[in-house]
C-alpha cells in the first residue's frame, strides 16, 4: 500500500522543510519580533511534521481510505497537542532553571495555543507545573482552549 510519504521524493524533503520554515518565518516576522517568529515557525514546522507522521501512521493502519484536508487538520491538531506543546513547555521549564538561558517567549506559547495547541498547553502547564502562577497567562490559555473547541467542533461536524 502506498503511504503518504512515498508520494514525495525522500531526497527533496529536507529542501522543502527548509524552504517552508524560511517562508513561514518571514511571514511571521512581519508581525512579531525575531525571537517570537523563530519559536512560532519552529512550533508550526514541528506540528506539520507530526501531522505528516500521524497521517502516514493512519494510512498504514488503514484507519481511512483516503487522506483529505479534514484528516490533515485533525492530524495537525493531534500532533500539536500531544507532541509540540508538551515539548515546548518542557523545554521552557528546563531553561527556567538555567541562568542566562534563552527562554521561549510567552507570545510564542500563546500563538501556538491559539493555533490548535491549547489542550496540550493546559495539560503541560499542569504536568510540568509551569506558567501556573500567572493568572493572565492561564486566562489566555483557557481562552485559546475555548476557541480551539469551537474550531475542532467545526472541523468534525461541518467539514466533510
Amino acid at each position: 500500500m502506498d503511504t503518504f510519504l512515498s508520494t514525495t521524493s525522500i531526497q527533496l524533503i529536507p529542501i522543502q522543510i527548509a524552504a517552508s520554515w524560511i517562508s513561514l518565518w518571514l511571514i511571521i516576522r512581519l508581525f512579531s519580533t525575531r525571537v517570537v517568529a523563530t519559536w512560532l515557525a519552529n512550533g508550526f514546522l514541528l506540528s506539520a511534521i507530526a501531522a505528516i507522521l500521524i497521517a502516514n501512521l493512519g494510512t498504514e493502519l488503514s484507519l481511512y481510505d483516503e487522506l483529505n484536508f479534514r484528516g490533515i487538520l485533525i492530524s495537525q491538531i493531534i500532533g500539536m497537542n500531544l507532541l509540540v506543546m508538551p515539548f515546548l513547555y518542557w523545554l521552557d521549564k528546563r531553561r527556567s532553571f538555567i541562568e542566562d538561558a534563552s527562554r521561549i517567549p510567552e507570545a510564542a506559547l500563546h500563538g501556538l495555543s491559539f493555533f490548535c495547541g491549547a489542550g496540550g498547553a493546559l495539560l503541560s502547564q499542569k504536568h510540568f507545573h509551569h506558567k501556573t502562577v500567572k493568572p493572565g497567562f492561564r486566562a489566555k490559555t483557557w481562552g485559546a482552549f475555548a476557541l480551539n473547541l469551537v474550531f475542532f467542533y467545526a472541523i468534525l461536524f461541518y467539514m466533510s
